[in-house]
């Protein structure tokens, strides 16, 4: 399921931090591999998706900005409650 190690990744994401995730991981968002954040399918993917954005400062910047405005854009306390309240209206309408 991963719900929690989601919520860590997009905490990190806010903060313009660059991201190397699992798949398991990216389920559930809509985030875009390789421009949003990096997908590792294993051990030795991961490290070097990670040493590979060690050696790039500017691939570096443009992930964590990118994954910035991908949690700015689609994971906004407002937009996230608007959405909610839709549900809850559209629920107590089939109600009636």
């Amino acid at each position: 399921y991963g719900a929690g190690v989601q919520n860590k990744v997009l905490e990190a994401m806010a903060c313009a931090t660059p991201v190397v995730a699992t798949p398991q991981v990216t389920i559930g968002l809509d985030a875009v591999a390789g421009l949003d954040l990096l997908v590792a399918q294993d051990a030795a993917d991961f490290a070097k998706q990670t040493i590979g954005l060690l050696d790039d400062l500017n691939r570096q910047r443009t992930i964590a900005a990118n994954g910035r405005a991908y949690v700015e854009g689609h994971h906004q306390w407002k937009t996230i409650a608007k959405q909610l309240e839709e549900i809850y209206q559209a629920a107590v309408h089939q109600v009636r």
